[in-house]
């Protein structure tokens, strides 16, 4: 297999050489070690360092010079953890992340699990003036505090995971939030695991209980926020976060780009900037499969026939959170014991890990798959019919670690594995929920692509048609996209399936003219009332939590979850799984296009507003064309992400079987961004405050309708 190659930012030490007028830059290939090989060349003819003497190259003041650093892995996958260690060093000492982003750090870690060597590119720009000899050439950075505990929590001795309370006197850094929400998947696996003395009456409730290990309380008298043991299901609340990640428009954007455009050409078309970032092995191989088996009848819609299918690939390959055969101890690995993730725990829950333990293993299970206690509690129901021999077998089969038993393994893509083979459906469950499709609904993201394509087959809309002038000219590219999306609007869900949906999940009632009416069968009218009251404890719980002098009660907390929990474990039934993914895969492709350069030239738009997501500037253009609400789009683009985190932590967690309030107390510490960004976007969007009392229990549509109405009133007056 070829090594893939990665853009990046290079620190490469270097000095002027007064004798010689050139500047000499040092060998980074002392960055290696026993498992990492690091091989660098530069300039136009891929010069090596040489082997004797000093290992530097020289070069004139004021060019750029080609760098390529080839880095690979050797000893094979039984060296798995002291591999990531070295490799984790080695990516530090050479690679700038502050430039190229925590998530760069990903894809070339996530490579690593695939294949064996990486290829690092760099255009390395060599100051002109010799006295700014040293400030011009990127240096290693020191190390910092951080990273310093990192490496003292490596020693062999750190077999078992050790919590203390936080202290003021540790002068460690305090990890950004942003750098948190972006941050990297590395393999880093500690032996061995601290084992009890008994089994446990109930094993699957253990895996939610408090992490084993010691811990270690503060011992001064002061004043500090109250911190609570580790628990196991910490480490799925750091796989919904990852998989956010990796669902995020950023990534989206830069795998479409990168397989459309691989030389990076058209990187700012679709919203990222700079070159577009490698694509991910597996997604290709997807996109490969899918479009030999994706057609339509239709003539001349190549190109959009090629967005559908990579969309789609992205979707099963990056949202599905599921191992393939041979890589299900890797990814597990990637998952349990990820060094940025151990960082948000201790950023979120106020503890310092010191070593990284078996939290991964506790909560998914010490086999080679990872498994949710929750779905073991449902195969556990299963015992004495039929379903329950196949789900052990299934499990059996999951487990193997060479992945004899993966169903069609690498020829197939994971969806179709994952709906015909039933290990994946317990073991694997992809965390995307369809409440992110609902309030992309409620923020007109779909009836803005509609009535573009109405407009595009010449139907108006009335005697004072907004977009009355829109003419996309069949110059542009994007005019052959729309015209396969007009094409093939029979094979997309249609709005009332989604409508009927959204009643069987959550209770939410779509709300509009375009909305046929109906009776659905199941509707999930407490989930509403519930899922606020739980949101509104929050509220106390933070001011408590602020408080140094209060211990917050969690038990409140948990129960709550518990009823939230149960509703929506009653609509997990039907169309759960399948309308999620396919709703994703279609309000993604309608943002893709929304995001294309032409629509700055065909909808007006505020330029000063820098929304996150290059596709907001089009939806806010047309809410205001068309007099849909004045509600900025950020707010339900901020319900969306953040209300899918709340709703998985909360379906994929076994709280039925939880007692210990701690859970529910570092539920809410973890996920206090996104409940307190919920509320505010709640209010904004609806004018109603979740966190007041008494609790709203009516269906958001409502609401949006009745400030729609006000804003009309206003007008006419």
């Amino acid at each position: 297999m070829a090594s893939k190659e990665f853009p990046v930012t290079l620190m490469l030490a270097g000095n002027f050489n007064e004798n010689t007028g050139k500047y000499e830059v040092h060998d980074p290939v002392s960055a290696g070690g026993k498992y990492v090989t690091i091989s660098c060349h530069m300039g136009r003819e891929r010069k090596p360092f040489p082997t004797t003497g000093d290992p530097v190259l020289a070069f004139e003041p004021g060019e750029t010079v080609e760098v390529e650093v080839e880095i690979s892995l050797h000893d094979g996958k039984e060296h798995l953890a002291a591999q990531a260690k070295e490799l984790d060093s080695a990516l530090n000492e050479l690679v700038d992340f502050t430039k190229g982003g925590r998530s760069l750090n990903t894809q070339i870690l996530m490579q690593l699990v695939h294949a064996n060597s990486i290829t690092l590119t760099y255009q390395m720009p060599i100051p002109k003036q010799p006295a700014e000899d040293a400030s011009e050439l990127p240096q290693a950075a020191p190390a910092s505090a951080g990273e310093q505990e990192r490496a003292q929590a490596s020693v062999p001795e750190a077999d078992r995971l050790a919590v203390r309370s936080a202290e003021p006197a540790v002068a460690a850094p305090s990890v950004k939030t942003k750098q948190l929400i972006t941050r990297r998947s590395t393999m880093l696996m500690a032996s061995g695991s601290a084992g009890q003395d008994q089994p446990p009456l109930d094993p699957i409730g253990a895996s939610s209980g408090p992490a084993d290990g010691d811990y270690k309380t503060s011992k001064t008298i002061n004043l500090q926020r109250t911190t609570r043991p580790l628990t196991g299901d910490v480490a799925l609340w750091l796989l919904i976060k990852l998989n956010a990640d990796m669902l995020s428009w950023t990534n989206y954007a830069s795998q479409i780009d990168a397989l459309f455009f691989p030389g990076g050409s058209a990187a700012g078309d679709s919203g990222t900037t700079g070159q577009a970032k490698p694509l991910r092995p597996h997604m290709l191989d997807g996109t490969q499969q899918l479009s030999r088996r994706r057609f339509l009848p239709f003539t001349d819609t190549d190109a959009y026939r090629a967005l559908k299918v990579a969309t789609e690939a992205f979707v099963v390959t990056w949202g599905g959170v599921v191992p393939r055969g041979p890589d299900l101890p890797q990814i597990a690995t990637l998952l349990a014991f990820d060094p940025e993730a151990l960082r948000l725990a201790n950023e979120r829950l106020g503890l310092t890990i010191t070593a990284e333990g078996p939290l991964g293993e506790q909560y998914f299970g010490k086999t080679g798959s990872p498994t949710l206690p929750y779905l073991r509690r449902v195969v556990q129901a299963l015992q004495g019919t039929d379903a329950a021999a196949s789900a052990e077998e299934a499990f059996a089969d999951a487990t193997r670690n060479d992945g004899a038993g993966m169903g069609c393994r690498e020829g197939c893509l994971w969806l179709e594995y994952w709906n015909n083979d039933i290990s994946a459906k317990l073991a694997y469950p992809p965390l995307i929920e369809l409440i992110w499709s609902y309030w992309m609904e409620e923020m007109q993201l779909v009836q803005t692509m509609n009535a573009i394509s109405r407009r595009f087959q010449n139907v108006s809309s009335g005697p004072r048609d907004p977009l009355n002038q829109i003419e996309l000219d069949a110059l542009r590219p994007l005019n052959n996209l729309i015209w396969g999306w007009v094409q093939d609007e029979q094979h997309r869900l249609p709005i009332e399936r989604r409508a009927a949906e959204y009643q069987h999940e959550y209770g939410f009632r779509l709300i509009g003219r375009a909305v046929p009416k109906m009776h659905a069968a199941d509707n999930r009218s407490k989930f509403l009332a519930a899922f606020h009251t739980l949101l509104n404890l929050c509220v106390p719980f933070f001011r408590q939590a602020d408080d140094t002098t209060v211990v917050p009660d969690g038990f409140p907390l948990l129960n709550a979850l518990r009823e939230v929990h149960l509703i929506l474990s009653e609509g997990a039934h039907n169309q759960f799984r399948d309308m999620p993914t396919t709703s994703r895969v279609e309000m993604m492709m309608q943002q893709w296009l929304l995001a294309r350069p032409e629509f700055r030239e065909y909808l007006p738009r505020r330029a000063m507003v820098a929304y996150p997501e290059p596709w907001m500037h089009s939806v806010e253009s047309m809410r205001k064309l068309q007099g849909w609400g004045d509600t900025n789009t950020y707010q339900f683009w901020q319900l969306a992400t953040t209300g899918e985190q709340i709703v998985s932590s909360i379906r994929w967690s076994d709280w039925n079987s939880v007692n210990d309030p701690v859970n529910a107390a570092n539920w809410a510490a973890f996920f206090r961004p996104e409940i307190q960004t919920y509320i505010h976007s709640y209010r904004a969007v609806t004018g109603i405050d979740v966190g007041a009392e008494p609790v709203d229990v009516q269906v958001p549509g409502m609401h949006l309708l009745r400030r729609l109405n006000e804003q009309k009133g206003i007008k006419v007056a």
